[in-house]
């Protein structure tokens, strides 16, 4: 064999092991590319893209080849999502929030827009239900319904124990909510939350229905970056329409608000509501990211999550209900790089200093963002998921966690 030859397969070899070193430093599992789409399809941050039923997880996706969003499945063994073939919402520059409830699937979908709202761009429900012969989706008839006329940031959707589906947005400066009429069909005209107006055109509002003392609840958070503050209100499930309680401070002080709102009932303590925020904060040591939690009584309490110096931003939360840990998922990188993950108990939501753990990486282009999680409990029977996008290599990732419990203690061993 002559010198060239050697010298070129010994540049081979060492180029594929370059690049095996490479892939393996990145953290995660690549995934489908999202070329075509408008944006981060990920992104809209109060809003969940990802559910877990009949021992899968699935996902609001965007699939390339249509260019439509389509329900796509997460083969966890080999770390591969996979598409259903079955569509959502066929706009490029739509997101989506997705809602599983035992018994259909929720899709409300809206065009994306970073500013104000634009009229003639409807909003729309879409319900599919659950073939278990097939496993897989199928649209129920009569939808897509229309929830309102106008692209927006965010749409958030959740439904009460009565049956009825609630979705809020903000249009010029104004927190709007609309319910269903007849269950989960129809919608009526939007209506202004009281005491949430005059917003900044940045700010956004988020949804939750929850168990309470008093019985089934729909709370309502918003940031208000005017007067930075974070509020909240409620209401019963079957009070009339526009009949709202007392405006809540959930969180308050110099440059606390921002537009950044991930929220979640702990439904086992009846009441009991988690919400990450980010704030606008500078200043190396001051709290950039805070986990606020809200008793069954409404008393409201703030716990920091990170500084300004771990530069974390779009945080999500999700609970596991089993082990009683809440897990906070952030971007660290203002406009991209990593996804850093910090845990606490739900009895002291203490988190640790610093970034914390990285939970999806690309070693080649750290522009990874936007993660989005789950509105159900999660346990080891579900495992958990995060999704987030790399808006330079138009593809997504994805963080698996199976959530094992810890092994059962010996007492024999202890004693």
């Amino acid at each position: 064999m002559d010198a060239p030859t050697v010298r070129r397969r010994t540049s081979l070899v060492v180029a594929v092991a370059m690049a095996f070193l490479l892939a393996a430093c990145d953290i995660g599992w690549e995934g489908p590319s999202y070329e075509g789409a408008s944006g981060s399809p990920s992104g809209s941050k109060p809003e969940s893209k990802v559910w877990f039923h009949d021992g899968r997880w699935w996902g609001s996706l965007y699939d390339t080849a249509s260019g439509d969003h389509h329900i796509f499945w997460l083969d966890v063994a080999a770390g591969q999502w996979h598409d259903t073939g079955v569509p959502l919402d066929p706009r490029p520059n739509s997101r989506a929030d997705v809602l599983w409830d035992g018994s259909h699937l929720y899709v409300a979908s809206h065009v994306f827009t970073d500013g104000s709202p634009r009229a003639g761009r409807p909003s729309q429900l879409h319900r599919f239900s659950y073939d278990d012969a097939q496993d897989t989706w199928r649209p129920d008839p009569g939808f897509p319904e229309v929830i309102n006329d106008v692209a927006t940031e965010t749409l958030v959707i959740d439904k009460d124990a009565t049956g009825r589906l609630w979705a809020t947005w903000v249009q010029d400066g104004t927190v709007l909510v609309t319910s269903t009429t007849n269950v989960d069909r129809g919608w009526a005209a939007p209506s202004a939350v009281p005491g949430a107006t005059g917003l900044d055109s940045d700010d956004i509002s988020s949804l939750v229905a929850f168990t309470s003392p008093t019985g089934p609840r729909v709370g309502v958070m918003w940031s208000d970056q005017n007067s930075e503050t974070v509020r909240f209100t409620s209401r019963l499930a079957l009070d009339p329409v526009g009949l709202w309680s007392p405006t809540e401070i959930a969180f308050s002080g110099p440059r606390a608000a921002d537009d950044h709102i991930s929220m979640r009932a702990v439904q086992d303590i009846g009441g009991r509501l988690l919400a990450v925020v980010k704030t606008s904060a500078s200043g190396g040591s001051n709290a950039l990211v805070v986990v606020l939690d809200r008793t069954a009584t409404g008393s409201w309490s703030a716990h920091p999550f990170g500084t300004v110096a771990d530069a974390h931003t779009r945080p999500v939360l999700a609970v596991d209900a089993e082990q009683r840990i809440v897990h906070v998922f952030a971007t660290s990188g203002q406009s991209g790089g990593s996804i850093y993950e910090k845990t606490a108990p739900l009895d002291d939501l203490v988190f640790p200093p610093g970034v914390g753990r990285e939970v999806l990486k690309d070693e080649d282009s750290p522009d990874i963002n936007n993660a989005t999680t789950t509105k159900q409990l999660v346990s080891s029977a579900t495992g958990l998921v995060v999704v987030a996008t790399n808006d330079s290599t138009r593809r997504y990732w994805t963080h698996h966690d199976p959530l094992a419990p810890p092994p059962p203690t010996d007492e024999r061993a202890e004693g």
